[in-house]
């Protein structure tokens, strides 16, 4: 980064004096610049664009691939620990004031719940989702979180890849994964998720990816109880660019076609179990 950001100082000055020829600059100076070798310029060149490229990953994994790692943290005595406490507190915050809100005579005023969340959103809204679901079972039978909870839209969601890393790094996986389930009511019973659960990933975005470990490791045969809510894994075929992928989903089709799933089965009546397969419906 040194080498490259010298290179980037020597070009931007050779650029001043090249092009803007400014009167101030010594004639002898100038004419140094010019008697600069031609591949020592395209090396310039090449410096700066490779500089650009790395303040650009840089970029790109603290503002994502960092936060994840912040987010899922495991240990109670990491820095990120009290963090994460704020993000999830924001996020049950906001599913509180949706789920608890009712009109004057009493009733919900929301039928239908849609919870939609990119990268470490989707993370946030699966923690959320569970959160509230307990709250539910255990606290406050009112909140009608299950029956009301339509569809569950993640896209660029690294859930995959942290449920891998903690069954890697444990001994006893399935310990581990009968204590989540406890904890976890959409990895407990399929009686527990969203009519839907919606899943775009790109194979260009190294974050994101297809979601296996949440569903039963039982091929779905329609015979399973549970198997239509089994995770809908769709690939988005318009991300065009490796790395960058991570942030190219929101103007494509596939989102907009599980957004559009999404509001129609919300807004069905209450209690109304139908999918919306063909859109003209």
């Amino acid at each position: 980064l040194v080498f490259l950001g010298l290179g980037v100082a020597l070009a931007g000055a050779g650029s001043i004096v090249l092009f803007l020829q400014p009167k101030a600059v010594d004639s002898v100076f100038t004419r140094v610049v010019h008697s600069i070798p031609l591949p020592f310029g395209w090396a310039l060149v090449v410096w700066f664009l490779l500089l650009a490229v790395v303040l650009m990953v840089r970029y790109f994994l603290i503002q994502y691939v960092g936060d994840v790692g912040a987010y899922v943290s495991p240990y109670k005595v990491s820095k990120f620990d009290e963090l994460r406490n704020q993000i999830q507190a924001a996020g049950e915050e906001v599913a509180r004031c949706i789920y608890d809100l009712k009109d004057s005579s009493g009733r919900p005023c929301y039928g239908g719940v849609v919870l939609v969340g990119h990268s470490l959103g989707s993370v946030l809204a699966y923690d959320t989702l569970n959160r509230m679901i307990n709250e539910e079972l255990y606290v406050d039978p009112t909140l009608e979180v299950i029956s009301r909870s339509r569809v569950l839209i993640t896209f660029g969601s690294p859930l995959d890849k942290t449920a891998f890393i903690f069954r890697s790094h444990l001994r006893s996986a399935v310990f581990r994964e009968a204590l989540a389930g406890a904890k976890q009511p959409l990895i407990q019973s399929y009686d527990f998720r969203p009519e839907k659960w919606i899943n775009i990933y790109s194979k260009l975005d190294i974050i994101s990816g297809s979601l296996d470990f949440y569903d039963n490791p039982d091929k779905a045969d329609g015979r399973l109880p549970g198997d239509h809510k089994r995770i809908d894994n769709r690939i988005d075929e318009e991300c065009r660019f490796p790395l960058f992928a991570h942030v190219e989903y929101w103007g494509h089709s596939a989102l907009r076609d599980a957004l559009y799933e999404g509001i129609g089965l919300a807004a069905l009546p209450h209690q109304q179990k139908v999918a919306l397969d063909n859109h003209a419906a």
